[in-house]
């Protein structure tokens, strides 16, 4: 019919519809830069889901985990200063030693391991974090995918006031989990994928 056709003439249709592009150009331009300031944060993140037809998540509550990326590399040999720890802000650094965001407990295809199963079940690793401020570490964190008991993390004394601190880290079942830690108004966050070896 020619009368659908003929609206597209009128100068007030096209006025609307020229409008509306617009809008949507604008808008799709702000998007884009959120995006652009998002990854100039110091929090990268990646999404963990399912690989190969199984879940990375060592649970099916979820397929998907906003895991925290390593924001800079580490050159051999920096020792335990700062510049050794590749996440973190200029108050407080960890080292993310886990590749893609998936720690993975029990031994590895190469015969070495990331974490390890205890005997309950629970998941253990070594995280070090770096101190810029002086003050005690505080580490705390849940799992974000389904409910469970929180994060247990040994600090050991010993370290001096600010520097290296090592830690463990125990994550009662696998799932995806935060990890928040504090030295006095420093804080840092991290979301791991956690899981165990499968045979």
């Amino acid at each position: 019919m020619e009368p659908e056709s003929g609206r597209w003439c009128n100068p007030a249709v096209r006025l609307g519809s020229s409008l509306a592009v617009v809008s949507l150009v604008f808008m799709l331009i702000g998007c884009g830069d959120g995006e652009r300031k998002a990854r100039r944060s110091t929090t990268s993140t990646a999404q963990v889901g399912a690989d190969n037809g199984e879940l990375a998540l060592g649970s099916k509550a979820s397929a998907m985990c906003r895991v925290t990326l390593p924001t800079r590399a580490v050159k051999p040999g920096a020792g335990f200063g700062a510049d050794a720890f590749n996440f973190g802000n200029r108050d407080l650094r960890a080292r993310l030693y886990w590749p893609q965001g998936r720690l993975t407990a029990g031994a590895l295809p190469d015969g070495g391991a990331m974490a390890t199963i205890n005997a309950e079940g629970s998941i253990s690793a070594k995280v070090g974090w770096w101190r810029g401020l002086p003050g005690r570490l505080v580490i705390s964190g849940n799992r974000l995918d389904a409910s469970a008991p929180p994060l247990r993390a040994g600090v050991p004394a010993g370290y001096g006031p600010q520097g290296f601190q090592p830690t463990r880290l125990t994550f009662s079942i696998p799932g995806c989990w935060q990890v928040v830690g504090k030295v006095g108004h420093a804080e840092l966050t991290f979301v791991v994928s956690v899981s165990k070896v499968t045979r």
